[in-house]
């Protein structure tokens, strides 16, 4: 991890967003702050609301964001940006930079400007909280390990798409920076829970023991947000590491055997809830809900932030792979996908999926997958690579159906004097919050870290 003082966690919420912190390793000490103080309210979250002037300029950002609206009369607020929910706009949706998201009074705004201009309050309000509690020195965003919190049903372009509105708000210089991870929401609520002792929920059930020191022990967190259900379900190991054991998702779990079910989440406070999953599910196994289930999250993230490898493996939510060339065999693949490069000494057949790894397969967080691919042309000077997903666990063809491009990145290979003798090293890393790639060419012996471009323009 990089060399940072802090560790703060930014829970951004579909309808309340709040952060917790630490000194970085000292995580017996995370604290949070109380909103809405000024307003006669202290809540642990502040409404996920941003408000813009006509000129489209910051104003306000949370309950000072709803109290300015709401005292504003129909022709200022007809005028004026006020959003609230627009979390929910980079779910299941195809994500673009230049994408806008209607305002209260219908009017459009960039995206990236709502998403961004919400981070840096957020990140300003974090500095003068810290700053408050370290008078003998200065915080500056570089002393910081930023921890966002994203669902884990988000797809890359949505994950992305936070991690360039945190660059734009000043958390972190460059897109790949060490100092903001990104961590999804449930497996951070479950990293919180899975240390609370008996005391820490609001239900009983919970044995003397916390939840890690029972190697073996399965369970489901079920984190209630504003805007979605997001679940995961978690065994714990030996070393008190956590195991996904099924695919994230906002649906059906099927028939999973296991020991708890955790709610998280703000609406997980709510005591309908919890007796309706009560009456349903106390015959199958004990449902605890922690005493500060809004701040589950956070809490959670910032634990995951001092230890990332906490979280041993995960379970691919699709399968990944790249478009690739190999030999026509005629008798095999279809006669309108045969190619002959421009040297006409290699036929090939084009649009192959290759599968990097497959829908419900379990991936180590440390395994690194190598591939090795060679040029079509003599010269060639540049490899292209495709990245396609799909819900499917077999396919043969980059057009078959279901089949979705995400992504690409180009190679450059500007030693052509070998021809086609020459071959690219593609290293890759699925079981991350985030896929992290590097490719090699090996005529040159030159390494680059791959951005993988989820989004369109």
């Amino acid at each position: 991890m990089a060399d940072t003082i802090y560790v703060v966690a930014i829970d951004f919420g579909t309808a309340y967003s709040g952060y917790s912190f630490c000194v970085k390793s000292v995580t017996e000490n995370i604290r949070s702050v109380f909103w809405g103080v000024e307003h006669g309210l202290r809540t642990q979250k502040t409404p996920t609301c941003i408000l813009f002037d006509e000129s489209q300029k910051f104003i306000n950002f949370g309950y000072d964001a709803v109290m300015t609206y709401k005292r504003m009369n129909k022709s200022e607020a007809k005028m004026n940006y006020f959003f609230e929910n627009f979390k929910m706009e980079l779910y299941n949706k195809t994500i673009t930079r230049t994408m806008k998201v209607s305002a209260k009074n219908g009017k459009p705004l960039s995206a990236l400007k709502v998403f961004s201009e919400s981070l840096r309050y957020m990140k300003d309000h974090v500095l003068k909280t810290i700053q408050e509690h370290s008078s003998k020195i200065t915080v500056t965003v570089s002393d910081i390990t930023w921890i966002l919190t994203v669902p884990a049903i988000w797809d890359a372009g949505a994950k992305q798409f936070m991690r360039e509105a945190a660059m734009q708000a000043g958390l972190v210089p460059e897109f790949n920076s060490e100092n903001l991870i990104l961590a999804l929401e449930p497996e951070a609520a479950s990293v919180w829970c899975k240390q609370l002792p008996q005391e820490g929920f609001l239900t009983e059930g919970l044995s003397e023991d916390t939840l890690q020191c029972s190697p073996g022990l399965q369970y489901i967190v079920v984190d209630c947000g504003g805007g979605t259900i997001d679940m995961t379900v978690h065994e714990v190991l030996e070393n008190e590491g956590l195991k996904e054991i099924h695919k994230a998702s906002g649906g059906n779990m099927g028939e999973i055997n296991i020991d708890y079910i955790l709610l998280v989440g703000g609406y997980a406070s709510c005591k309908f809830l919890q007796r309706r999953v009560q009456e349903q599910f106390s015959s199958r196994c004990t449902v605890l809900c922690p005493i500060e289930s809004q701040l589950a999250i956070a809490k959670g993230a910032v634990l995951f932030g001092n230890d990332p490898k906490i979280i041993t493996s995960r379970v691919s939510a699709r399968t990944y792979g790249i478009a690739t060339a190999v030999d026509f065999i005629p008798l095999k693949h279809p006669k309108e996908k045969r190619k002959v490069n421009r040297k006409g000494d290699y036929v090939y057949c084009d649009d192959v999926f290759h599968s990097f790894v497959k829908k419900g397969q379990s991936v180590d967080c440390n395994d690194i997958s190598e591939y090795v691919f060679v040029p079509i042309d003599d010269d060639q000077e540049e490899m292209r690579f495709n990245f396609y997903s799909t819900e499917n666990e077999n396919v043969m063809y980059i057009d078959d159906a279901g089949v979705k491009k995400i992504g690409s990145f180009d190679v450059p290979m500007p030693n052509t004097f070998l021809g086609r003798n020459r071959s690219v090293r593609f290293n890759v890393k699925f079981g991350l919050t985030e896929l992290q790639a590097t490719a090699t060419d090996l005529s040159s012996n030159q390494t680059q870290c791959i951005r993988l471009d989820f989004l369109t323009e």
